[in-house]
């Protein structure tokens, strides 16, 4: 199938019957508390920009998959050519659902009707904020990215689930590839003049003998499909013991296990990671600096909620404005 996709998910946190589900399933279930804190699913207000974006600065999209619990935006125009929502049942097994463990979701995303082997990854609060050609995701039908190598640290215990996750997607990782070879046939990629000083880590990480980690960037991701599938094959088990977890928890497959086997493999294009967009942990003290990328032509930004933003409504009232000076007119995506 030709063309690029964009696949979003999006929650809507507010909504009554989902918070009596949340409730219900956060006391049966073990969760580490970082998982069910609202951080992770409360609604910025901003995700009608998200189309206005993409309808601007990507008007090439094949199609938008949006998923979701079943439920839709009051604002959305569900009858979009480019549109498809897609509900958690149509792609994940009954056995499974409800979830509220956002690594269940991204598993299984492969398994999306009519998606293209050319896809996009975009969580709710990454924007592409600047004009993009397809050629920036993907060329000679290959992920554009970036493989710089790095020496994960010990487990940190205020980060339990992330750190401990990338072990397991790196552990995983190393039993099916060996490094050596992988560098070997794929000098251009690990050596690639592109990644500045980033470099060195490469350089400095050759002789150990198993990959580590890799240096990530918290934005929209571009993947294969045929990479899902073929990690499905082999690892299964594991994978669907992640898909049985309602919350995230420690020690749960991840998508970036699917970027580390596009690397690995040598199936992506390098590029220079600070050339792929910003990030920002939200707070009344970066939300100045975070604005500013809606105007400098930073391609993509992600606008990170976290557990330690206790001004909330203050915060996201100042980045909705924004966006609205940016993008006042509605997209067709909007009623």
């Amino acid at each position: 199938m030709s063309g690029i996709d964009f696949v979003v998910l999006w929650v809507d946190s507010s909504d009554l019957a989902w918070q009596a589900s949340f409730s219900q399933h956060k006391a049966a279930c073990y969760h580490d508390e970082g998982a069910i804190h609202p951080a992770r699913f409360r609604d910025m207000g901003i995700f009608n920009y998200w189309f206005r974006c993409v309808e601007k600065y990507a008007p090439w999209v094949r199609k938008i998959h949006l998923v979701t619990c079943g439920q839709i935006p009051a604002w959305l125009n569900v009858h979009h050519k480019k549109l498809n929502i897609v509900f958690h049942e149509q792609f994940i097994e009954s056995k499974y659902l409800p979830t509220f463990n956002s690594n269940a979701i991204e598993l299984n995303i492969h398994k999306i009707n009519d998606l293209s082997d050319k896809f996009v990854l975009f969580n709710d609060d990454m924007f592409i904020t600047a004009p993009l050609s397809e050629d920036f995701y993907f060329d000679h039908d290959k992920p554009n990215d970036f493989l710089i190598l790095k020496r994960n640290p010990p487990t940190n215990k205020d980060d339990l689930i992330m750190s401990s996750s990338d072990f397991l997607n790196i552990s995983i990782l190393n039993s099916h590839f060996s490094k050596h070879v992988t560098m070997r046939e794929n000098k251009s990629k690990y050596y690639n003049m592109c990644y500045k000083r980033r470099l060195l880590k490469n350089f400095s990480n050759r002789k150990e003998k198993f990959f580590e980690g890799f240096y990530s960037r918290h934005i929209p991701q571009p993947f294969l499909k045929s990479t899902f599938n073929e990690i499905w094959q082999v690892e299964e088990k594991l994978l669907r013991e992640t898909i049985s977890k309602k919350f995230r928890e420690p020690l749960c497959l991840t998508q970036y296990l699917f970027r580390y086997w596009q690397l690995a493999k040598g199936t992506f294009n390098p590029q220079n990671p600070l050339k792929r967009g910003k990030y920002f942990n939200l707070s009344s003290k970066s939300i100045n600096d975070a604005i500013k990328t809606l105007t400098d032509g930073t391609a993509q930004v992600c606008f990170n909620d976290t557990e330690i933003l206790n001004d909330f409504d203050a915060v996201t009232n100042k980045l909705r404005t924004a966006f609205e000076k940016k993008l006042s007119e509605k997209s067709e995506f909007e009623l």
